[in-house]
C-alpha cells in the first residue's frame, strides 16, 4: 500500500484525526472506526475490507457516509483499481458537493488515466468551491510539475505554503521544482529552510540528497543519504539514491546492487527497486537474474502506467538474453562496444 500517497493530504482534510471526531453510534459509524484503527496500524488488507463494508451501511449522515465512500475509493485507487474508485468518488461527491478532498482526488484519477485535460478541468471545479485549500494547490503542482509546467508548479507550491506552511511534501516539491527550474541557489535556500523546519524529516534530508547527486556532489550527497537512513530506516529511496550513487560515482555495481536488494528488503513492494535492480543486474550481464526482478516489479506494480514500463524492460531484457544465448559472438561485440561509450 502506497502509504505516501495518503501523507499527501493535510491531516485536516483527511485521515484517522477526522474519523476520531465522528460519532460511532450507527452501523456504518462503528465499522469507520474500526477501519481506522486498523489503518493507524497500517493493517492495510483488513482496513480495505472494513471500508468495503462499511460503504453500504447506515450513517449518522451523509458527510459521514461520504467521507467513508472516500477512503474505500482511495483504498481503491492504490490498489489500482481505478475505474471503482471513481464510480466511489462520485457517489461521495454526490453526497458531500463540496469536500475538497473527494474533488481533488477524482482529479488524480483521471491523471492516472493519463487525461491531463480533465484533469485540469476537475482542479478548476474544486478551486471554484475553494480557492484557500492548500491540498488543492500542493496537488495540482503535482500534475503541473509531471507535464513540464514548472513554472506553474512552482505557483502552485508557494500557493499551498502561503495557505499552510506546516505541510513538508510542499516545501519539498518547491525546492525540487525550482531546481529543475534552474533556479540552484534558490532551491538550496529552500531546502536549508526546510531542514531547519523540519530537522527529523527523512524526506527532505533524502530529496535534498538528490539535488546534491544531480550536482555530482557525491559525499555530500551520500552523507544525506545517510542521514536519511538513519531518521526511517523502513524507507526504500535514499537505500535506492545509494546504488545509483556509487554506479555514477565509484562505479561499483556490486555495491549498488547490495543498496538496490537493501531496498528491496525494506519494502518488498516498492517496484521501483525491482526496476533499479534488474538494470544493475543486466549491467553486470546477470540477465536471467534481471528477467526475475522485472517478474516481480510486474507482480507489485500499481498502476497501468508502471506495468506497462515494466513489461517493456522485461521484454528487452528478454531479447538481450535471447541474443546472448543464440549469438554470443554478436553479443560480446554489442557489450564491448557499449562498455567504450559508457566510459
Amino acid at each position: 500500500m502506497d502509504a505516501a500517497y495518503m501523507d499527501s493530504f493535510r491531516p485536516s482534510n483527511f485521515g484517522a484525526k477526522i474519523v476520531s471526531e465522528f460519532p460511532s453510534e450507527l452501523p456504518g459509524d462503528a465499522k469507520l472506526h474500526e477501519a481506522y484503527e486498523s489503518v493507524i496500524a497500517k493493517d492495510w488488507e483488513t482496513a480495505m475490507q472494513l471500508l468495503k463494508e462499511c460503504s453500504a451501511l447506515e450513517f449518522s449522515s451523509d458527510k459521514i457516509h461520504a467521507f467513508a465512500l472516500n477512503s474505500y475509493a482511495t483504498f481503491c485507487f492504490l490498489t489500482g483499481d481505478i475505474d471503482n474508485a471513481m464510480a466511489l468518488l462520485d457517489k461521495s461527491v454526490a453526497l458531500d458537493p463540496k469536500n475538497m478532498n473527494s474533488l481533488i482526488k477524482r482529479a488524480s484519477i483521471f491523471m492516472e488515466r493519463q487525461d491531463l485535460e480533465s484533469a485540469l478541468r476537475a482542479y478548476e471545479k474544486a478551486e471554484s468551491v475553494s480557492k484557500n485549500d492548500p491540498d488543492l494547490y500542493y496537488h495540482r503542482g503535482q500534475v503541473r510539475f509531471l507535464t513540464g509546467d514548472i513554472t506553474a508548479a512552482i505557483s502552485d507550491y508557494t500557493r499551498s505554503l502561503q495557505l499552510d506552511n506546516d505541510f513538508v511534501y510542499a516545501h519539498i516539491q518547491l525546492a525540487v521544482a525550482q531546481y529543475k527550474n534552474g533556479e540552484q541557489s534558490l532551491s538550496l535556500d529552500t531546502f536549508s529552510k526546510a531542514l531547519a523546519k523540519f530537522p527529523q524529516s527523512a524526506e527532505i534530508v533524502n530529496y535534498y540528497g538528490e539535488v546534491l547527486l544531480d550536482m555530482e556532489k557525491y559525499a555530500d550527497a551520500e552523507k544525506n543519504f545517510d542521514k536519511a537512513i538513519e531518521l526511517d530506516s523502513k524507507s526504500p529511496l535514499p537505500y535506492i539514491n545509494k546504488s545509483i550513487l556509487h554506479l555514477q560515482w565509484t562505479r561499483d555495481p556490486v555495491t549498488a546492487e547490495k543498496f538496490c536488494r537493501k531496498a528491496t528488503e525494506v519494502d518488498p513492494t516498492c517496484d521501483i527497486a525491482y526496476i533499479q535492480l534488474a538494470q544493475l543486474l543486466i549491467h553486470q550481464n546477470m540477465l536471467e537474474a534481471a528477467l526475475e526482478a522485472y517478474d516481480t516489479a510486474i507482480t507489485v506494480t500499481r498502476t497501468e502506467p508502471e506495468l506497462v514500463n515494466a513489461i517493456s524492460c522485461r521484454e528487452a531484457c528478454a531479447a538481450q538474453m535471447y541474443v546472448a544465448k543464440q549469438f554470443p559472438d554478436v553479443y560480446a561485440k554489442l557489450r564491448g562496444a557499449a562498455a567504450a561509450m559508457s566510459q
